[in-house]
């Protein structure tokens, strides 16, 4: 049966072919999009002050979210205890011992806003102790 049905379109084919009815569709040519381009070509990238400045946003958006009190300084403190979480870590120093100096010693923060407080802080500033 396939084959009566191949042999039957081959025959309408030709016929079609051989009457001029049946045309080949013409080869499109592509469009091509123009050379020239008001966009650069290249992003602007940050600064280290501006890419440091937003990295600090996210840090303290982050504290804000666990509901952390880092003072009235507008963060800047928090920063910098954030950065010496890290230079800690890089030293050697293990995560629970940096726990009283957020705790006791420092400002003031219960055992969980501290640990959340150290976390944060390896997520933001120094990921390869994550």
């Amino acid at each position: 049966m396939k084959i009566v049905m191949f042999i039957a379109a081959a025959t309408v084919l030709l016929t079609l072919t051989g009457c001029g009815s049946f045309q080949e569709t013409p080869d499109i040519e592509p469009v091509t999009p123009p050379t020239t381009s008001s966009i650069p070509a290249t992003r602007p990238t940050l600064t280290d002050s501006e890419t440091a400045a937003r990295t600090d946003t996210v840090f303290l958006q982050m504290l804000d979210s666990y509901g952390i009190d880092y003072g009235t300084d507008g963060g800047d403190s928090a920063v910098v205890m954030g950065h010496t979480v890290c230079d800690a870590l890089d030293r050697g120093v293990p995560e629970p011992e940096l726990l009283p100096a957020l705790m006791e010693d420092g400002p003031g923060y219960s055992r969980a806003h501290a640990t959340l407080f150290i976390e944060t802080s390896i997520a933001v500033y120094c990921p390869q102790h994550a």
